[in-house]
């Protein structure tokens, strides 16, 4: 998907809510910071497209880092209750299904806040809890992750959250796409009682291919558009 992706860009965005297509990518040196940034597999992407920004990850895993090290991306190690960077010199901080997981989510957003330039943007993604697929599939949901989540938020409150902690919802994008519907499908029928040679069969045909952004993209769209994708992305701002 990777691969498809940065070889037609133009294509890809009708798909999915691309975080490239968010940030002001027409400025040649952002300073910018991933926080639970895992295996850097974004950072791997930005380094690509952007080799003028001044680029760092931070994570829970001392292995992940380690890793990022070795590929000479610059990473650190940290519970993100506490940032190395200096107040107010980062240009836009990413999060991608990361603050549902923090067990201090405030002392964290007071961390991104503070890093933050006054007109820095702070963008994160996570799963919308009023989404259908979280109704349809219930304990099969593909972002449900019990007792790894410890929140799950809608809209409405995240945007509480984010105020009452010092940031502005500047835009709320739902993520067009199914993929996550299909995986959600897959726990169901692995739990089902069905035959396990149809069970199988039913699994092969399931497992997300290219095409299926594709061919699935009408409903998709109809799904961001009311606010029913189990996927947002939310562009933050300072208050």
């Amino acid at each position: 998907m990777v691969r498809y992706r940065r070889k037609h860009p133009k294509l890809f965005r009708l798909v999915d809510t691309n975080i490239f297509w968010i940030v002001r990518k027409e400025e040649k040196n952002l300073t910018v910071l991933e926080i639970g940034c895992g295996a850097g597999n974004f950072l791997y992407e930005l380094r690509l497209r952007f080799p003028t920004w001044k680029i760092t990850g931070v994570d829970f895993s001392v292995n992940s880092i380690e890793k990022l090290h070795e590929e000479k991306i610059e990473a650190y190690v940290s519970d993100l209750q506490q940032l190395r960077e200096e107040t107010g010199s980062q240009d836009v901080v990413y999060g991608f299904m990361i603050i549902e997981h923090l067990h201090y989510l405030e002392k964290t957003l007071a961390e991104v806040r503070r890093v933050l330039k006054d007109d820095g943007q702070f963008v994160i993604a996570v799963p919308n809890i009023k989404s259908v697929a979280f109704r349809l599939f219930g304990k099969y949901s593909n972002f449900l992750h019990i007792p790894v989540h410890l929140y799950h938020f809608s809209e409405v409150s995240l945007t509480k959250v984010m105020n009452q902690n010092g940031f502005v919802v500047e835009e709320i994008i739902y993520h067009r796409t199914l993929q996550d519907s299909a995986i959600s499908l897959g726990y169901a029928i692995r739990d089902s009682s069905l035959p396990v040679g149809l069970k199988n069969i039913l699994l092969k045909i399931l497992r997300w291919r290219t095409l299926y952004h594709f061919l699935t993209l009408p409903l998709a769209y109809i799904q961001a558009w009311t606010k029913q994708s189990p996927g947002m992305t939310v562009i933050l701002r300072k208050a």
